[in-house]
Order: C-alpha cells, then structure tokens, then sequence
C-alpha cells in the first residue's frame, strides 16, 4: 500500500487566462444583466476556435493534470521562480455548436495541483459561431480569472476555492 502524499495546508492563488490562436486575441465577458443563469458572468468563445489557456499558481505549485471538459490536456511548464509557476496548454472548440439563444454551457476545469489536491472551477459560457465577432466581442475584456485557494481535508478534491474573481483589463468584471 503506497503512503498517502502530505497535503500542502495553506492558501495559494490560481490565475488562469484565457487568449485565442494564433495571434494571441482577447476573450470577452460580460456580466448577466439578471439571475435567470447559474452564474451573473459569462466568458463568450468561438466554435471551431483553438485557445491557449495559461494556469499560474503563486506560491509555486506542481500541475499533475489538466482537465478541460473532461478531456485529458497537455500542459507544460512555462516559468518558475521562488514566487510563482506558470503553465500552459490549448483547448478547442472545433466541432462544438454555437450556443442556443438564451442558454449557457459550463466549461468545467480541473486541476491536480501535486501535494495539494484537486482544484476545479466551472466557467459559465456561451459559444457563437467563428465568424461572428460582433456578438462575441461585445462585453469586457478577460484578463484572467483568480481562484484563492486553501487546502481543505473537508473539501472536495482536498482544495477549497474561497473567492473567484474576473479581471479585465484594469478592473473587475
């Protein structure tokens, strides 16, 4: 039987960003002008579309595993100092459909985060076409999503995430 791994107590922040392939392109947001949705904030994608999706983790942390949607990523690791670790990987929307009128989907992600446990987070999403721009542009731009994070013996997955907070650029969305 293999000893169980000690978990690391403590709070840590998880950022995750969001950017369109391949020239790098903003995501938007927008807040939800009434509660007839889970969530009052919803990240607008493109189907058919690639997305590199950036996770930080400050202090340091190990990323295990990447889970988007209960599809298995590729993720590897972009920087790391005393302070803080990065690591990126690229989620697509080819084949999806766009999302019906007044509806949103969750866009479910996972993260084993070594020492620590499971950190997860659903975004609320609605998905237009690729070509529509007019529509998926309108709204705020999303500059990243910041998950404050404390290791939990009582929480699912052995994490708790204590505040999420939508940054555009500049502000909160």
């Amino acid at each position: 039987m293999q000893p169980q791994q000690p978990q690391q107590q403590g709070s840590f922040r998880v950022t995750l960003s969001i950017r369109k392939e391949p020239e790098g392109g903003p995501v938007f947001c927008k807040m939800e002008q009434t509660q007839r949705f889970k969530q009052l904030k919803t990240v607008k994608l493109h189907t058919d579309t690639t997305y590199r999706v950036d996770v930080s983790f400050k202090p340091p942390r190990s990323l295990q595993s990447l889970v988007i949607q209960d599809q298995v990523m590729a993720a590897c690791e972009r920087a790391r100092d005393s302070t803080a670790c990065a690591y990126s990987s690229y989620y697509t929307t080819e084949g999806l459909k766009p999302s019906k009128k007044g509806t949103r989907e969750d866009l479910c992600i996972v993260m084993k985060v070594l020492g620590s446990g499971e950190v997860s987070t659903c975004l609320q999403t609605k998905l237009y076409k690729a070509r529509d721009i007019q529509h998926c542009e309108w709204g705020s731009r999303l500059h990243c999503i910041e998950l404050d994070c404390t290791g939990a013996d009582d929480a699912p997955g052995g994490v708790r995430v204590e505040k999420e907070t939508y940054r555009k650029l500049g502000l909160d969305c």
